[in-house]
């Protein structure tokens, strides 16, 4: 019988599956995290202090 693996990265919401939104933020958290601090502010949006805080609780692990 197979089991279901259930994903590393989901380890706070292993319930319920990420909504399409919160992919896409959780997306965007990563690949802000990926550039330069000036590069970050340069392009808006989220910091990347908030980016920590969106990885931290969609996935319940910090960000390297």
């Amino acid at each position: 019988m197979a089991t279901k693996k259930k994903s590393k990265r989901n380890k706070r919401y292993s319930n319920r599956s990420l909504s399409v939104p919160e992919k896409h933020q959780l997306r965007i958290a990563y690949d802000t995290l990926k550039l330069s601090d000036i590069g970050a502010q340069i392009l808006g949006g989220m910091t990347k202090d908030e980016a920590r805080e969106i990885i931290q609780k969609f996935t319940g692990s910090s960000p390297e």
